[in-house]
């Protein structure tokens, strides 16, 4: 038995994401355009590790749809733009964008929310120039100012 709180309807709560098992709330979740990362294998086809699928791992403001810090008014501002937004922390930032659905386009930019009076150091901004090339994408510095978000591309190119 694990020793992470177990929420409602097979929901897994950690300090940083949610897990939730619930494939049909996975479904309606993602018409919503509010995605979640799969990080197992489909019931219909366990033995192919290749096609993951439940259990499906969310941001916790992206998950119960709430909007009060950067990071959510970031998320909500880009869904409203037409962009699929999915975690990237596996990646070392804070978004990918699709511009299309994840599972037919290839991610378009890596988007890291700062704070807005952030310094950021020459080493960080190589660091993440050469990731976000190594994955042919774009990366988005993002912040919200006087509760607006601002965007600034360092890399790749306008879309």
């Amino acid at each position: 038995m694990s020793d992470e709180p177990e929420g409602s309807d097979g929901q897994v709560v950690q300090d940083e994401v949610v897990l939730d098992f619930d494939v049909e709330r996975h479904m309606q979740l993602r018409q919503q355009r509010r995605l979640g990362l799969p990080l197992g294998t489909l019931p219909s086809n366990p033995q192919q590790n290749a096609q993951l699928g439940a259990p499906f791992a969310y941001d916790p403001a992206q998950y119960h749809g709430t909007s009060s810090s950067a990071h959510s008014i970031i998320q909500s501002d880009l869904t409203a733009r037409g962009y699929f937004v999915v975690s990237a922390l596996r990646h070392g930032f804070d978004y990918v964008l699709y511009e299309g659905d994840p599972s037919r386009h290839h991610g378009s930019h890596f988007v890291i929310v700062t704070e807005a009076e952030q310094s950021i150091s020459p080493q960080k901004l190589v660091l993440w120039h050469r990731l976000a090339a190594s994955a042919h994408k774009a990366i988005l510095i993002s912040s919200v100012v006087s509760g607006l978000p601002s965007y600034w591309m360092i890399s790749g190119e306008e879309r």
